[in-house]
């Protein structure tokens, strides 16, 4: 489960992010449903296809719009996500049945992956598309955040490294195929542009999957020889979605902050590679 915390430009705020959640899932070819209950409006998404097949049926990203109960700024409202089970009759079922549970095994490591690109990228979409603004806090309370996370964390940096160079890798192999059907006029250099932007966009999906495919194996192993029982292999496989999630959230805030002018690109390069120090 992630809270993101925004600002309401005004009263139709959620309702307007409730319609785009619905919209931007639709458009993916998802299984949508939704409901609203009062001011607390409910949306599960779920993939059709090939992917549903892998992820399992009952497999379903999950969305959930409502006004902060205790909120630090005025018009506080809070996206909340979440990967769960695909409910029937969302109107009649409501609130608890939607979000009763959290990430769970029966997810795999599969739907993690996909949840957490999933998730990033939806919120990325609301914040473009709506417009809609972070809720801050101090730079002192930011630093206590992010010092806590890292003492908490326990995923080894040196697996982030190892699939960030092997993502990059792999994406430079098939813009290097791109620039051979270039040179031989299989393509425009407007083609090649825009497919070339296309593979780096996935530089991050691709690094999560890598990564969370290491891990499934060495937890795969150690719960079938019984270094692991059930309950810690679930733990683990939530300390990790965590881990990652946490990376995530903070590289795009760095991108952000590069793109708006704020960090330079070397002082941006900096900070990433610090951050994979501060994950351990």
């Amino acid at each position: 489960m992630t809270k993101h915390y925004f600002i309401a430009s005004d009263q139709e705020t959620l309702s307007k992010v409730y319609r785009d959640v619905i919209v931007w899932f639709k458009e993916k070819e998802y299984e949508v449903d939704s409901t609203q209950t009062g001011d607390v409006y409910l949306v599960q998404a779920a993939k059709t296809g090939f992917l549903r097949t892998i992820f399992g049926t009952n497999l379903a990203f999950k969305v959930n719009i409502y006004w902060s109960s205790n909120p630090t700024t005025a018009r506080e409202f809070i996206i909340e996500t979440r990967v769960g089970k695909w409910v029937r009759n969302i109107a009649g079922a409501g609130f608890t049945a939607m979000f009763t549970g959290g990430f769970t095994i029966f997810t795999g490591f599969a739907g993690a992956s996909w949840a957490l690109v999933l998730e990033r990228d939806l919120i990325r979409h609301l914040q473009e598309n709506l417009n809609l603004q972070r809720v801050s806090i101090s730079p002192e309370s930011s630093s206590n955040f992010e010092e806590s996370a890292a003492s908490k964390q326990t995923v080894d940096v040196s697996a982030y490294s190892t699939a960030r160079s092997q993502a990059i890798a792999e994406i430079k192999e098939e813009i290097d195929q791109l620039k051979q059907a270039l040179q031989k006029d299989i393509i425009s250099q407007e083609e090649f542009e825009k497919k070339k932007e296309n593979l780096e966009d996935k530089i991050d999906e691709r690094e999560i999957e890598l990564l969370i495919e290491e891990k499934s194996n060495q937890l795969q192993e150690a719960f079938t020889s019984g270094i692991l029982d059930a309950d810690e292999y679930e733990a683990k496989l939530q300390s990790i979605e965590n881990a990652v999630r946490e990376k995530l959230s903070k590289k795009q805030k760095l991108k952000e902050a590069r793109d708006n002018g704020i960090l330079t690109e070397e002082e941006y390069q900096n900070k990433v590679s610090q951050l994979y120090q501060d994950i351990k």
